[in-house]
């Protein structure tokens, strides 16, 4: 039954997948260091007659400097993916805090109602609770409704009353 459970890391990965990432790349880069050291010390006892030995070199250097190329590129892409990831996560922030957002506001209009509704409530409750619906309301006018003084006179006439 055990076995049956999704774990998180099956579905989004690891949270340490950059750290291990960015250690392969540096002991790929130490690698590739130890490799330019060796073929540097190969160079220094190469014969400058030896159009074999000449050629081989020149090829090792090709290879090392396209898989340097190779692997910087590979960093840049992974750098760039672990910054669109916290992007994203920001974002996520974001919208997950519009949300609470958006929930507070629901609970509170729902609480007033309630106490609106409440055969028990004072009046004074009923008019505090009329009171914060009405701001509520207030707080959620556009910019075109704000600049139409129709809107703006009922709302502030019935703040007043209220």
């Amino acid at each position: 039954m055990a076995d049956s459970v999704i774990s998180y890391e099956d579905l989004i990965g690891k949270d340490d997948t950059f750290n291990i990432i960015f250690a392969n790349i540096d002991k790929l880069k130490n690698e590739l260091k130890e490799l330019t050291e060796i073929l540097s010390k190969d160079l220094d006892i190469l014969n400058p007659n030896n159009e074999k030995q000449l050629a081989e070199a020149v090829s090792r250097v090709n290879q090392l400097r396209s898989a340097k190329k190779a692997l910087e590129v590979e960093e840049k892409k992974a750098i760039n993916t672990k910054k669109k990831l916290n992007d994203l996560t920001d974002e996520e922030l974001i919208q997950r805090e519009k949300q609470k957002i958006a929930d507070r506001e629901r609970v509170q209009i729902a609480k007033q109602t309630a106490i609106l509704r409440s055969k028990e409530s004072g009046q004074i409750e009923k008019l505090r609770a009329q009171l914060s619906l009405t701001t509520l309301q207030w707080k959620k006018l556009t910019a075109e409704e704000i600049r139409n003084n129709k809107v703006i006179k009922k709302m502030v006439l019935h703040l007043k009353n209220l």
